[in-house]
Order: structure tokens, then C-alpha cells, then sequence
């Protein structure tokens, strides 16, 4: 066994603990801490566990609408205090032609919006539009709920990138072996010692 090898020995513990915890109390690199791992785990002296995790971040969309509001949202407050026609919401939100069909059909499918006459001419007249569980997400995605996570990622502004973790705990084989090299460390006689076996 290496010296690398038995550093990680000695730092594993029974219950399981992430391979950067390791790393830092063997004080030796994560990747030396993985490939001792991995020779440890194939000599039956540690449980190596492997989980991917989904990590969501924001979109260069979802930044921008983070920062600036939804387009429905836009829209919404565009309408708020008067009905509008559609063309004059939509300026007075400041979408462009593609957020104008995206902000319209979230506003009226969350029932935020509907068209109404107003002294004869169709106009945009707002409801009620309290803030949205995908406001609320988007605000910070890490604490987001799975259906609104869905919804942004389908929307394109949250994207879900996956990160490996390791996790590993030392077995009873691993606990004898890390025991057994430390009493041969101590049993150095002083011809070991001149001889420097």
C-alpha cells in the first residue's frame, strides 16, 4: 500500500464522508484521495458510494429575466393601472416580438390578463397577479420546488448540470489493515533504523 493510500486509510471513518472531507483531513489532493479510493474499495478496505447530483443554474435568458421580471410579469404591470390595446402594453412593457407571444400566453394562462372591450376597441385589461411560484424560483432556483424547476427548465431558463459526488467509509478489514501498518511503524528496532528498512 502507498503512502497516499494509507493516508486515506487512516482518514476514512465508519459512518460515510464526502471524498473532499477526506482529502482535507488526509492532506492529500482529491484526485489522489480518488484513485486511493478506488485501490482501497478493490481490496475490500472501504465502500466507495457514487451520486450524481442535478445542480440547476440560470440560463443567460433566466439572468436576464431575473433581473428585468418576467415578460408576463412586464406585461402585467404594463396593464395594471389602465387597459391597454396589445401593441401599446407591449411597448410599455419593453418586450421585443419575441417575448410579446411568450408574455401574452403566460399572463393569460395564468389568468393574469384577459382582452376586453373598452369603449369599443380591444384592449388588455389586467387581473389579479400575485407573484408566481416561477417568480419565486427564479429568484433562486437552488431552493426551487421540482414542478417549478420543470417549468423553467422547459422554458429555457434554468439549466440542470449534473455533479459527481463521492462519498466512502472505511470496512472492518480497512480498520485491522490501517491498525496493523500502524504497529509496524511503531515495532522499528535500531537496526531498522541504521540499516533504513
Amino acid at each position: 500500500m502507498n503512502e497516499s493510500s494509507l493516508l486515506v486509510l487512516k482518514a476514512l471513518e465508519k459512518d460515510y464522508k464526502d471524498a473532499r472531507e477526506i482529502a482535507r483531513r488526509a492532506g492529500v489532493s482529491y484526485d489522489s484521495v480518488m484513485s486511493a479510493l478506488k485501490g482501497l474499495e478493490e481490496a475490500g478496505y472501504a465502500v466507495l458510494e457514487r451520486e450524481v447530483e442535478e445542480k440547476p443554474a440560470l440560463t443567460g435568458e433566466g439572468s436576464l429575466y431575473a433581473k428585468n421580471g418576467l415578460p408576463e410579469r412586464r406585461l402585467y404591470d404594463a396593464v395594471v393601472a389602465k387597459a391597454l390595446p396589445l401593441d401599446e402594453a407591449v411597448k410599455k412593457a419593453g418586450l421585443s416580438e419575441k417575448e410579446k407571444g411568450i408574455a401574452l400566453q403566460w399572463a393569460k394562462r395564468n389568468g393574469w390578463v384577459e382582452f376586453a372591450r373598452v369603449n369599443s376597441a380591444q384592449q388588455l385589461k389586467a387581473l389579479k397577479a400575485p407573484l408566481s411560484k416561477i417568480e419565486e424560483a427564479l429568484s433562486d432556483v437552488s431552493k426551487a420546488d421540482a414542478e417549478s424547476l420543470n417549468i423553467l427548465v422547459s422554458r429555457g431558463l434554468v439549466s440542470l448540470a449534473k455533479e459527481k459526488k463521492f462519498k466512502a467509509r472505511v470496512t472492518p478489514a480497512g480498520e485491522q489493515a490501517a491498525k496493523e501498518t500502524k504497529a509496524k511503524a511503531t515495532q522499528l528496532t535500531a537496526e531498522d533504523l541504521k540499516s533504513g528498512a
